[in-house]
């Protein structure tokens, strides 16, 4: 004979809520989430953390991750396991000469300039030939598959182009920023 199991809260094994029932009886799934800019108040062209990793510097919003992860050296560790959603754009400043290529990239459990298919998640790479003073934007959406002991980094491997940073922390723009969410749990 089936029984019924009366619970409103079901826990990952690492404690935190995985889900809860509410009075309807909806499944509600906690957000797990953050949005991060980097104001760095000037220019830049080293992303300031671990190897080629940016540290972002502002949290606009953050549920569920460590905040140390995404201001300290670049390195942002998953708060449970599950496929995440990851976004960048940064801003190249205007510059009259200096052409270049504008490489980025999202590396997991890595930060350096060299890459392999089990680190390398998604990059762009862009030539930027520095006439005109044009500004111009990188960006790249990528899904990871991650466990608590992995983290992602998005990384800068572009030293010789300057990257816009004529905002700071008390601006509103978002120029230079990263946004993480969890679209489904591992099984």
């Amino acid at each position: 004979m089936p029984g019924i199991l009366r619970t409103n809260t079901i826990a990952h094994p690492n404690g935190t809520s995985a889900m809860t029932i509410d009075t309807s009886g909806r499944a509600l799934i906690p957000a797990i989430a953050f949005k991060a800019v980097k104001h760095p108040g000037g220019n830049w062209t080293d992303g300031g953390g671990n190897g080629n990793s940016v540290i972002f510097n502002t949290i606009l919003f953050n549920q569920g991750f460590t905040e140390s992860h995404i201001t300290t050296d670049g390195r942002i560790y998953a708060p449970v396991d599950g496929i995440y959603r990851v976004s960048y754009q940064f801003l190249l400043n205007s510059q009259s000469s200096n052409a270049n290529t504008m490489y980025t990239s999202v590396m997991k459990n890595h930060t350096g300039t060299t890459a392999n298919a089990s680190n390398f998640q998604v990059g762009t790479y862009d030539y930027w030939d520095g006439a005109n003073n044009d500004y111009t934007r990188v960006a790249a959406t990528t899904s990871i598959r991650l466990t608590t002991s992995d983290y992602f980094a998005v990384c800068v491997n572009s030293g010789s182009v300057t990257w816009y940073g004529g905002d700071n922390a008390s601006a509103s723009y978002a120029y230079n920023q990263c946004s993480c969410e969890l679209v489904g749990s591992l099984n």
